[in-house]
């Protein structure tokens, strides 16, 4: 790659003494900042280095095939680049290749290297490493280190006749990260227009996801899964990201675009970038480069955005579509931003309704909007703004009210948007809806909704005579949010001829809204605080069931209704049935978890003894109840039963485990998910055979 290495202001000196040169002196210390000091990511540097020499290679041979990449693994401890370009001399390596700052390929912008400091990146992770070049029949073998006085050195170790086709191998051993090789090359290759062939560990590689290429030439729109994802430059199959300094002011508006997901194709040379190629080195000509794409992608995102906008007539079928778009990729929000300051007059913001500028229309709103948090139905009244993104208008076509209707229709379909009942001030008048919809730009029909097109309230079925006149009252959830238990939770009355007796219901008899307790024991509370003692016990039985109050009125009846049951026997009866075995599996988990060899189906089918208890371990592990939690399983039995604890079911469910667990003890190392099965199948048999 050709460099920019013009100085940019050229010093004129006149009866000045003799100028002299800066120097270089060749220390430890110099050429460390050279190696490991130069890269923040010393493996990915190595893999992105050498592998980007190993395509320039290829690139001057015009080989299309693939260079050869060697993962180190437990097995092979080792990592190789080796290519099939031009090769390197003995001499080509001893003059050119092992001296910094030196390079062949700074006259062509065809070549992505250039610095000459990529072939020496290995010395940032190793102390040594081999390099075996071959051109022209003749292998060579040289040992690259750091001699005693910590400085790079190299040795050639021997030369051959060979037939094997031209190239370099770079070679070292590794120690331990072996996966963290794999997440670099995984990285580096994303981008790589020509993927490697991969010897001995294979790994897949990703390929770039667009949204959508060429919005303009070589500008492309990524797929992003984070909210904030920077633009990049590729230049020579490597990304770098952009981040321009003093962005304000060398930018100035286009600058937002730094910050989205957006890939620039430049070619090789027409920016520059560090030392490291960790980032680029904002030079004018790169600075303007960036700013040059980034206004072509204004204009043209700017003028994708009218057209679409312009092509809608009706103004608040337009308003729907620009927040759709604006809001559907954070690159839109620019021209959005420019067309709203450019056409203030195509768009609708929030309306406000003022009850007395639409009394005319002899109408007043209500606003119904569906919370999916407390999964409950807000009303509001007052201080109504009207929006055409989250907006539908109710007309009354029924003889009678809508608001019952409405807020069912809600809870029912679970609709996001507001609904906004038209509601007539003067029954014995008519609403003038046209009126009223001109003074508001005229919604379109997809705004309108008939009350009689709502979904129905069920009729109440009477299912025997022998409930009729008999109410309940139900704990439900009113605030969601609230930590105060009174205002989170709320009685609802419910007549029991309504509901389904095919269901079993679990009732507490009260006095007033007090629940008269003759088991529960402990800090229980009152029937709201039960209730959410209850929904955290995380106990099968308990924390899944409703609570229903019944007062003395009607207690007798509901004592003779066969689905009814009294809450505190059946919370006596559930607690006195926990064994250990419902906690065995997550006692179990505790000591494999994150055990990955479970998950593979392979390892049981070759698990030879069909009593084996690798089989136990296996099912347990499972069907692990993963709500089940056991503190605070015993915090619910401590706050209604002070007469129970279940401390001894957990040391009993310990005592199994354990029992089961030292059967096979090395299993409780495997922590991650293992790809090399045969070794559990094998250490499973013999222990089998030696119970045996």
């Amino acid at each position: 790659m050709k460099l920019e290495t013009k100085p940019k202001n050229i010093a004129h000196m006149e009866n000045m003494g003799t100028a002299k040169e800066f120097t270089m002196k060749a220390t430890a210390k110099s050429f460390e900042i050279l190696s490991s000091s130069l890269y923040s990511n010393p493996i990915r540097a190595i893999v992105r280095e050498l592998s980007t020499n190993a395509y320039d290679s290829h690139i001057e041979a015009k080989n299309t095939n693939p260079f050869d990449v060697h993962l180190p693994t437990s097995f092979e401890p080792f990592f190789y680049i080796r290519d099939y370009g031009v090769g390197l001399s003995a001499e080509q390596v001893e003059n050119i290749y092992i001296t910094y700052f030196d390079s062949n390929k700074t006259e062509s912008n065809d070549l992505v290297g250039g610095l000459g400091l990529g072939s020496k990146s290995p010395f940032s992770y190793t102390q040594n490493f081999t390099i075996t070049a071959i051109k022209n029949g003749i292998k060579s073998l040289f040992s690259a280190f750091i001699n005693d006085d910590g400085i790079p050195a190299i040795v050639k170790m021997g030369e051959v006749s060979s037939n094997e086709p031209s190239g370099v191998e770079i070679k070292f051993a590794v120690d331990k990260d072996f996966y963290k090789f794999e997440d670099e090359a995984r990285n580096v290759y994303k981008y790589f227009s020509m993927k490697p062939n991969f010897v001995g560990k294979k790994i897949d590689i990703a390929t770039i996801e667009f949204d959508s290429k060429d919005v303009v030439p070589n500008l492309h729109i990524l797929k992003s899964n984070s909210y904030r994802t920077n633009a990049v430059v590729l230049m020579g199959n490597i990304p770098y990201p952009i981040d321009v300094p003093n962005a304000d002011k060398v930018l100035g508006p286009l600058k937002v675009y730094q910050e989205y997901a957006i890939m620039i194709e430049f070619p090789i040379g027409e920016v520059q970038f560090q030392a490291s190629r960790e980032g680029l080195h904002y030079t004018k000509n790169t600075i303007q480069a960036i700013g040059r794409k980034f206004k072509e992608l204004d204009d043209s995102l700017y003028s994708a955005f009218k057209s679409e906008m312009d092509s809608i007539d009706n103004v608040w079928e337009r308003s729907v579509a620009f927040n759709e778009k604006q809001t559907s990729n954070r690159i839109w929000y620019n021209p959005a931003n420019r067309y709203l300051k450019d056409f203030p007059e195509n768009i609708i913001d929030d309306i406000e309704f003022n009850e007395k500028t639409y009394k005319k229309f002899n109408l007043k709103i209500e606003v119904f909007e569906y919370d999916s948090w407390s999964q409950s139905t807000k009303t509001r009244k007052s201080y109504i703004k009207i929006h055409p993104t989250n907006c539908i208008f109710i007309h009354n076509d029924t003889k009678v009210g809508i608001v019952n209707r409405l807020k069912h229709h809600l809870k029912t379909t679970r609709c996001s948007k507001r609904h906004y009942a038209i509601i007539p001030l003067d029954k014995s008048k008519n609403v003038d809806y046209n009126g009223f919809y001109n003074e508001i730009k005229n919604p379109p029909e997809m705004c309108k909704m008939l009350a009689s097109s709502l979904v129905e309230m069920p009729k109440k079925e009477r299912k025997y005579s022998g409930t009729k006149n008999i109410g309940v009252m139900k704990v439900v959830l009113a605030d969601s949010v609230s930590y105060d238990i009174s205002r989170r939770y709320k009685w609802e009355s419910i007549m029991i001829d309504t509901m389904d007796q095919s269901v079993t219901y679990y009732y507490l008899p009260l006095n007033g809204y007090t629940p008269q307790y003759q088991k529960l024991t402990g800090i229980v509370g009152d029937a709201k605080q039960l209730y959410q003692y209850m929904r955290e016990s995380t106990i099968p039985g308990i924390s899944n069931i409703n609570l229903y109050g019944v007062r003395k009125s009607d207690i007798e009846k509901i004592k003779d209704l066969k689905n009814w049951v009294n809450l505190e026997t059946h919370i006596y009866e559930v607690l006195g049935n926990l064994t250990s075995d419902l906690l065995l599996p997550n006692v179990i988990y505790k000591h494999y978890s994150g055990a990955g060899f479970v998950y593979q189906e392979g390892i049981s089918k070759l698990v030879k003894s069909n009593d084996s208890k690798y089989h136990q371990v296996v099912n347990y592990l499972k069907n692990k109840n993963t709500t089940f939690d056991e503190t605070k399983a015993k915090r619910f039995v401590r706050n209604v039963r002070s007469d129970l604890d279940i401390t001894n079911l957990v040391t009993e469910a310990e005592d199994k485990a354990t029992k089961l667990l030292n059967t096979y003890p090395l299993l409780k190392y495997i922590k991650t998910y293992v790809t090399n099965s045969q070794d559990i199948i094998d250490y499973v048999n013999f222990i089998d055979m030696k119970k045996e």
